[in-house]
């Protein structure tokens, strides 16, 4: 039986790709509101169950920040996306190390 972690994940990922290939406009509606009720979900999860004063945790929040911002940038300025990848290879990196340390 795969964890709640890998199945939400798939769960987030499967959504998205539907959500993606959807044509109906109403469809589309409906997923990006369950996208974003998961999302939110996740989120309570995160900062309830993480310590919060972990010097990893303010580490993966700072790389996530930077890496939100570069992919910010990217949607403004397609030529950016090369440092958008870079920043979320590093906040996934940074996630990665928190995870380890739980």
């Amino acid at each position: 039986m795969d964890s709640l972690g890998t199945n939400v994940s798939t769960l987030y990922n499967n959504t998205l790709n539907l959500y993606l290939s959807a044509t109906i406009p109403g469809d589309q509606a409906l997923l990006e509101g369950q996208l974003r009720t998961l999302s939110g979900q996740l989120q309570k999860l995160i900062d309830e169950t993480l310590p919060l004063d972990d010097q990893k945790y303010k580490d993966a929040v700072k790389a996530v920040a930077n890496a939100n911002q570069s992919v910010q940038s990217a949607i403004n300025d397609l030529n950016a996306v090369a440092n958008a990848i870079g920043q979320i290879a590093q906040a996934i990196s940074t996630i990665a190390k928190l995870a380890a340390a739980l």
